[in-house]
C-alpha cells in the first residue's frame, strides 16, 4: 500500500513533530523531543520504504557511487565466505526482504550517492547530502519551536546559511566508514567551535555498564541484561532511564494508537 511507505517530510512526520511539542510541559518532554527528532530525521534517509515486510522494500541493482553492484557483491561474498560458498546476485533481495537492510549501509551515508530499482521495478536515485542538511534544517525549526511552545515549527526560522553550509561541508567530507569514530570526529569538531556560534562539548553516551543511563537507574553494571535483578529506588523514578523509556511508549502509542490511523492507516 502507497500509504505504507515512508516520505520525508510528510503529513504524518509532521503531525508526530507537533504531538512532542505539545508535551513539552510534561517530565518527559526532551525525552520525547529526542524520540521524535530521532524518527523525524530518518524519513530522510528512509524515504522510499515501508515500516512493514512488503514487496516494495525489496532492492534490485543497487549501485553506488563507491561501489558498483559487482564490487558491492565482492565485498559481500569476502564477508561471508566463511558461512556461505556461493552467492547469488539476489541472495540479499531473498534474505532481507527490508529495504534499509538490503540497501545496506547506504541510506545512512550523509555523502552517498547511490541508485536502485525498487520493488515497484521504478529507478530511484539518491544523493543524501542535500536531503540531509534539509532534514537537520527542519529539526532546528522543531527545537526552535519546542522552546517557544509553537507547534507550527515549519514556520520557524532554520539554520543560519553560514552554519548550513559548515554543516554540508561537514558531513560531505567527514567520510568515515565506522559510524561510532564518525560521530567522535564530528563531537571534536563541535567542541573546537568548528560550528559557527556553536562551542560545547556533547556529551559522551554511555550505553550500557557503569556511567549509563541504566546504571544510574538501577546500580546494575552488567554490559548485557544477564546477571543480578534491578532493586527499585527513588532514583530510578527520576531518571533519564525511566523518562526515556517512557517516551518511547508514549511515542510509540501516539504514531500508532492516534496519528497513522487518522491517516487512513493501522498497524497490526
Amino acid at each position: 500500500d502507497e500509504k505504507a511507505v515512508c516520505r520525508a517530510d510528510s503529513a504524518v512526520a509532521r503531525e508526530v513533530v507537533r504531538r512532542a511539542i505539545r508535551q513539552r510541559s510534561t517530565e518527559m518532554g526532551l525525552h520525547r523531543l529526542g524520540v521524535t527528532l530521532h524518527t523525524y530525521v530518518d524519513t530522510w534517509a528512509h524515504q522510499g520504504f515501508a515500516g512493514i515486510e512488503s514487496p516494495g522494500n525489496r532492492v534490485h541493482s543497487l549501485e553506488a557511487q563507491d561501489c558498483t553492484r559487482t564490487g558491492w557483491l565482492e565485498n559481500l561474498t569476502l564477508a561471508m565466505q566463511h558461512l556461505v560458498q556461493h552467492v547469488e546476485a539476489d541472495v540479499l533481495t531473498l534474505a532481507l526482504p527490508v529495504g534499509h537492510g538490503a540497501a545496506l549501509h547506504y541510506p545512512d551515508q550523509p555523502w552517498a550517492k547511490w541508485h536502485y530499482i525498487d520493488g515497484r521495478n521504478m529507478f530511484i536515485q539518491r544523493h543524501n547530502l542535500p536531503e540531509f542538511v534539509e532534514a537537520a534544517d527542519m529539526a532546528c525549526r522543531a527545537v526552535r519551536a519546542y522552546v517557544a511552545g509553537r507547534e507550527d515549527f515549519e514556520n520557524e526560522e532554520g539554520m543560519p546559511q553560514n552554519v548550513k553550509a559548515t554543516l554540508t561541508e561537514l558531513l560531505d567530507t567527514n567520510r568515515i566508514m565506522d559510524d561510532n569514530e564518525r560521530l567522535r570526529a564530528i563531537c571534536e569538531f563541535v567542541k573546537e567551535g568548528g560550528i559557527p556560534g556553536l562551542k560545547e562539548a556533547i556529551p559522551d553516551y554511555v550505553p550500557k555498564g557503569v556511567g549509563s543511563w541504566k546504571y544510574k537507574a538501577t546500580g546494575l553494571r552488567a554490559e548485557d541484561d544477564s546477571g543480578e535483578k534491578p532493586v527499585w529506588s527513588e532514583a530510578f523514578e527520576k531518571s533519564d532511564y525511566r523518562l526515556f523509556h517512557d517516551a518511547v511508549k508514549q511515542h510509540r502509542f501516539v504514531t500508532t494508537q492516534e496519528v497513522l490511523p487518522a491517516h487512513g492507516l493501522r498497524i497490526a
